[in-house]
């Protein structure tokens, strides 16, 4: 059993989730554009809370959590709300590619920090993502290593600003971020120290997208490399991706 299975059941007991949850979504709203016609995609969603804030807001939002836990306690959610257009799913998006389609829209919340490669999940998010599609990350500014305490092996919080230049190398085109929380928690020595959150917003180019079948590479038109290659026509120039070499790009 993981740490969060452990926890799921009482999870949303505590008044402190409930409180972060309702104002990053605050902040959330007012910092994208969206419409009810929009399906999203909630990446870490825990037991669905900031999903079920924004039930109103969308046509669909797929919940994704690789705590099986987690999910069980969204499955009985949906069921006790008939808020059926509210999907969850157990999957690890760290080891596996999803095959759900496209969003307009993908969202969570103090997830990123447990992330180890979050570079390849900016790429994998991105690959789930429309043209013009909305990527929103709530997570810590650097911190101490005291929010989680000793034995963490995840991030210590991030630089938005530097998280934004890494999204730039994924086929997002702007990005902007701002504070969203004071996150208290309790200390070993029984003091409360207050955590300042960040929510950071991408949106990916729109425009032509290039796939690599050798090695899954995505990217944008500005990205590709090319070669010249001989033909019985002559020299001519074919795409080559910058990240393998191959020369089997196709266009998306």
């Amino acid at each position: 059993m993981s740490t969060f299975d452990a926890v799921a059941a009482d999870w949303d007991m505590q008044q402190r989730h409930i409180n972060r949850t309702k104002a990053i979504t605050e902040v959330f709203r007012k910092a994208t554009t969206t419409h009810k016609s929009m399906r999203a995609l909630e990446f870490g969603a825990g037991t669905g809370l900031m999903s079920f804030e924004l039930a109103a807001d969308f046509a669909e939002i797929v919940m994704m959590d690789n705590s099986k836990g987690m999910v069980e306690v969204m499955q009985k959610k949906v069921a006790e709300s008939g808020l059926n257009h509210l999907k969850p799913v157990l999957f690890d998006m760290e080891t596996h590619t999803p095959e759900l389609g496209l969003f307009d829209v993908i969202f969570t919340q103090m997830v990123f920090h447990h992330v180890h490669k979050t570079n390849h999940m900016l790429e994998a998010l991105g690959k789930i993502l429309k043209p013009g599609g909305i990527l929103a990350i709530a997570d810590l500014y650097p911190e101490d290593g005291s929010f989680h305490g000793y034995g963490f092996d995840g991030h210590l919080g991030f630089d938005p600003e530097k998280l934004g230049q890494e999204a730039q190398k994924f086929g997002f085109s702007q990005y902007t971020h701002q504070p969203c929380y004071e996150l208290p928690k309790a200390m070993p020595d029984g003091s409360t120290k207050n955590f300042p959150l960040f929510m950071f917003v991408a949106t990916k180019a729109a425009g032509v997208y290039y796939h690599c079948l050798s090695c899954d590479w995505t990217g944008t038109a500005e990205q590709v490399e090319f070669d010249v290659i001989e033909t019985c026509m002559g020299p001519d120039k074919t795409e080559m991706c910058p990240k393998c070499g191959s020369l089997d790009v196709r266009e998306r």
